[in-house]
């Protein structure tokens, strides 16, 4: 099974395939209006798309199998279209969470450990949408608990106890914690994540 990248920005698809070689593919369409932020990235000469900024760094060799490919982006006066690769058969995380009813801990820990060892190799650790622990820490918690950890923003601000299922370890519950901290100082490090007791528990 395939997993592809959740949406994270507002967007329509639809399947095609290239026509020189017949492969499969979607077709993203992403409003400008709905899509403002932008990231520079060594060798271009201009910020990017976030999306495509983000696609363009994991798509550098030694290629990784496990990252859905952009053949081709292109800038257009109200929207960007990004042709992606189509896998099949495949789901996005947020549908094998929710047909799993939620992820187990075994299961989460190893796209963990699959996230940040691709983030790393590629330098996509250092941009500012990935810098902080806490981008890491929502996806943790939204695959073992199957929603957010916040509903708004004021939550956010005044540090909202967390709702846990009932099976959840007390290890997998600390590094969330930690990497969901308010505080810079406190927040894990991606190194001290992956050194985190959680990754050594057993199987």
């Amino acid at each position: 099974m395939s997993l592809t990248p959740t949406r994270l920005f507002p967007s329509r698809l639809s399947q095609t395939s290239l026509i020189t070689s017949q492969l499969p593919v979607v077709i993203k369409r992403m409003r400008k209006s709905n899509n403002r932020c932008a990231l520079h990235i060594p060798g271009c000469s201009r910020r990017l798309l976030t999306e495509v900024a983000l696609l363009l760094m994991l798509r550098r060799p030694p290629v990784c199998p496990y990252i859905i490919e952009m053949y081709e982006w292109f800038d257009r006066p109200l929207i960007f279209s990004l042709v992606l690769e189509f896998p099949q058969p495949c789901v996005t995380l947020q549908e094998f969470n929710r047909d799993s009813r939620g992820l187990t801990e075994p299961i989460a820990r190893g796209f963990m450990q699959q996230s940040i060892t691709v983030l790393s190799t590629r330098g996509l650790l250092q941009t500012p949408i990935l810098r902080r622990a806490s981008a890491l820490g929502i996806t943790l918690y939204m695959m073992v608990n199957m929603r957010p950890p916040f509903s708004s923003v004021r939550e956010i601000l005044q540090a909202c106890i967390y709702i846990w299922k009932a099976d959840i370890s007390m290890a997998c519950c600390d590094l969330i914690y930690q990497c969901l901290d308010c505080s810079p100082v406190k927040q894990l490090t991606f190194t001290q994540i992956l050194q985190h007791k959680w990754f050594e528990s057993p199987e």
